[in-house]
């Protein structure tokens, strides 16, 4: 097993020497969305806007030097930034020192985590999350993040409720105090960005709506919520003030975001790696995640990940190399140094509709009606995610605990209820559909013949002894089972047990059972465990017309 490599940035360097004209372009256009993006989603984690710069600057630059993936755009992410939220809130109120310090501790965690896994070769583990259970998550996720936001484009403050559905309700009783400047400098920001997003597809529609709002709320002295002072000045390197954080009660939750933030990317990379013909080790991915992380923590940000939105402009930019994402860095860089004063009046409900905006492609119903239709139990595993994610909320960590272990509850049942395939041996048409070559032979309609594509495991064996005790029943007239298991990797000691007394069962009946296809390591394991004495020597065969000969012999007499 290779290491993993300490400078993967030695494999990129050589092109970006020939390409750096377009990774710098590309770089800066995907900068110009992230200072928007940033401000949003600190927002929505319920941190200040600096703290979005800070986990936009040199994280990014950190994920881009030790990350495999030429093209993956580091930072703020919604779905992270909502798990930020629904995390601390619970123990802290948004924008506190302590939030702010809970933020901070998580990163570090998470970056822990993903840079431990990473050096590990875990980078398998993301296949413990399905693709049904992130669809779920994924679609009640977006709408607590719309709920969230409501309040701030109505400017009015909430009583204060653990679970976003109730919350949400007391909107109602208090309409009558809305903010209507607020309102509908809300509503006319979603409007422009709904309509641009899918008008002017090239445009860069967020900084021109954010940059219209802003010079608006300038002018007019808008009274509405303004974001206000932005510090100036790239941020301070330091380890957090751990004093009221609770480190052990942040533990699940930084491995939920790990593991969500580590797919989000892995995913990303991979599917623009597929464009390419490059390839992405997902191991090297978690170490630049990780690392990103990490670094996060130190210099007052928050967790990240990689970004859909901006990971695929940077590549319709022309981005070739991660020199894109540290050009993406130095421009944030510079922003925080020199510029941050430009965002004092960009108002709040604008944010908000950014964010809603940006979720609303998340809401995928028409997929899991789909997966209900088609496969009915990755569609349950959905459905459950999406409700234990709701009903768990703030703590939406749960969720994907909850999505994770039905998966698992359906992968065990599919494995314990294996179907199997059982016809005659004189079925022709069944012999061709399943590639069987056997010679014809008069007493092939004695003989029923069983498939299975599966591992004889404690998990199945049963199921699969119960199935051919019911085919026996059905073809009441063989005299013969015949076991194809070419497919049969392994059997565990359990499996051998139920073999054994199908063995005995069917003699019962004047049924013999035959093996044909069995590996030398199962032959060897069934002989020390006396079982091929219990089925007989004579009935293990190397080849299906083998089996058919000793049958003929067999019944010879009958014939």
């Amino acid at each position: 097993m290779s290491a993993l490599p300490l400078n993967p940035f030695n494999s990129w360097i050589p092109l970006a020497k020939k390409t750096w004209k377009q990774d710098i372009l590309a770089g800066v256009s995907v900068a110009i969305i992230l200072v928007p993006q940033a401000l949003a989603y600190a927002q929505m984690a319920g941190l200040p806007p600096e703290v979005g710069l800070y986990a936009s600057f040199l994280p990014v630059l950190i994920a881009a030097i030790w990350g495999s993936s030429l093209y993956l755009s580091t930072g703020p992410v919604v779905i992270v930034s909502l798990l930020v939220f629904t995390t601390l809130s619970e123990v802290a109120t948004a924008g506190t020192a302590q939030f702010i310090a809970g933020a901070i501790v998580l990163a570090f965690l998470v970056g822990g985590i993903q840079l431990f896994l990473g050096i590990a070769k875990a980078g398998k583990l993301i296949r413990l999350v399905s693709h049904p259970v992130m669809l779920g998550f994924t679609n009640a996720a977006a709408l607590i993040i719309a709920l969230h936001q409501v309040p701030k484009i109505l400017s009015i403050e909430l009583s204060d409720s653990s679970h976003i559905l109730l919350g949400f309700l007391k909107v109602l009783p208090e309409m009558h105090q809305i903010n209507l400047t607020s309102f509908w400098m809300g509503l006319l920001s979603f409007i422009a960005l709904y309509v641009g997003k899918r008008i002017a597809v090239k445009m860069p529609t967020t900084l021109i709506v954010l940059a219209a709002a802003t010079i608006f709320s300038w002018v007019t002295g808008y009274a509405g919520g303004v974001v206000g002072a932005v510090p100036a000045g790239l941020p301070s390197l330091s380890v957090p003030e751990l004093t009221g954080v609770d480190v052990r009660g942040l533990l699940l939750p930084a491995l939920v975001i790990a593991l969500v933030a580590f797919m989000e990317a892995v995913t990303i990379a991979k599917s623009l790696a597929r464009k390419t013909g490059t390839r992405v080790d997902p191991n090297q991915l978690l170490v630049g995640q990780g690392l990103s992380n990490l670094t996060s923590g130190f210099s007052g940000g928050y967790p990240v990940a990689g970004s859909f939105s901006r990971s695929a402009l940077s590549f319709a930019s022309g981005a070739k190399t991660n020199l894109a994402a540290i050009a993406t860095a130095l421009t944030i860089g510079i922003t925080l140094a020199f510029f941050t004063g430009f965002l004092y009046y960009l108002p709040h409900a604008t944010l908000a509709a950014v964010i809603i905006i940006a979720v609303i492609d998340l809401v995928t119903f028409r997929e899991i009606i789909t997966l209900l239709r088609t496969h009915v139990h990755d569609g349950a595993v959905a459905v459950g995610t999406f409700v234990a994610t709701i009903a768990f909320a703030p703590t939406i960590d749960y969720g994907i605990v909850v999505g994770v272990s039905l998966s698992l509850l359906v992968f065990a049942h599919r494995v314990s209820k294996p179907s199997i395939q059982t016809f005659l041996c004189s079925d022709k048409e069944q012999l061709k559909i399943h590639g069987i070559k056997l010679k014809k032979s008069k007493v092939s309609d004695k003989i029923l013949a069983v498939l299975f594509d599966h591992n004889l495991l404690f998990t199945n064996a049963e199921s699969i002894r119960e199935q051919i005790e019911r085919a026996t029943k059905v073809y009441d007239d063989v005299n013969y089972v015949l076991l194809f298991a070419e497919h049969v990797n392994f059997m565990d000691s359990t499996a051998i047990d139920e073999l054994e007394a199908l063995v005995f069962d069917l003699r019962r009946s004047d049924i013999t059972v035959l093996l044909t296809g069995l590996r030398r390591n199962l032959v060897t394991m069934m002989v020390e465990s006396k079982a091929i004495s219990v089925i007989g020597d004579e009935h293990v065969f190397e080849r299906a017309n083998q089996a058919v000969l000793f049958v003929e012999r067999e019944l010879s007499t009958n014939y």
